[in-house]
Parts: structure tokens; C-alpha cells; sequence
């Protein structure tokens, strides 16, 4: 079975060093699969490439969309949803 489910997304350095842990658990929670992270140093932040079935099916050979990853914390858990951008 070929996963398709691709896309790309970014996420801060500041955030990783505010809080690396949550990033963690934020991409557990996604099962991202990277397939590319790339530090984009002019921007302050990562390109993160990779699968998630949270992401839009992409058919091959089309470029992989981007999203926005939106994170809600609870006191009991963590949700974490994405929207194409």
C-alpha cells in the first residue's frame, strides 16, 4: 500500500526552543513521518515534508500542499488538527 497522504508545514526555531517536548508530542500525535526537514535560517524556521493522515491523499506527481498545524492544549490532552494553507 503507497501512503499518500503528503504535505509540508513549518514550525519555528523559537518554538522548538520554547518548548521541544510539545513539538514532540505535537508531531506523535499528527504520526508524522518526516521525509525531509529542512532549516530554512533566513525565515527563523523548519520546512517539515513528510506523511500524515491528516493530510489531503496527493496524487503522484503533484507537488505536496502546505498546512497550517493548529494545536489546542487542555488540561487533559493535547488536539491537533491541520487545514491546508
Amino acid at each position: 500500500m503507497k501512503i499518500r497522504n503528503k504535505g509540508k508545514f513549518y514550525i519555528s526555531f523559537d518554538s522548538i526552543d520554547e518548548d521541544i517536548n510539545k513539538i514532540a508530542k505535537v508531531l506523535s500525535k499528527m504520526q508524522f513521518v518526516p521525509l525531509k526537514v529542512e532549516a530554512l535560517y533566513g525565515e527563523d524556521r523548519f520546512e517539515y515534508s513528510g506523511y500524515s493522515p491528516l493530510f489531503e491523499e496527493v496524487p503522484t506527481g503533484e507537488m505536496m500542499p502546505f498546512y497550517d498545524v493548529l494545536v489546542n492544549d487542555f488540561v487533559i490532552d493535547t488536539t491537533v488538527s491541520v487545514r491546508r494553507s
